[in-house]
């Protein structure tokens, strides 16, 4: 039997506020869910006086960034 390591919900939180931090500093997490195997964290950013979202999909196996769109 195999085990495998998948990232929870808080360590997809974290991997996301490291990854938009040094770019954006004032930012907020909003929404974070799970599909088929990855995790979908939804981001508010403020950028240059204007609001937007950013949506990052983490690999829950890996914790790899796989899209920021």
């Amino acid at each position: 039997m195999v085990l495998l390591n998948y990232i929870g919900a808080g360590q997809a939180d974290e991997i996301a506020g490291n990854f938009i931090r040094p770019s954006f500093r004032i930012f907020n997490i909003t929404n974070i869910t799970y599909r088929t195997g990855v995790w979908f964290v939804k981001v508010d950013i403020l950028s240059f006086g204007t609001r937007r979202v950013q949506t990052l999909a983490i690999e829950a196996e890996t914790g790899r960034i796989i899209s920021c769109e």
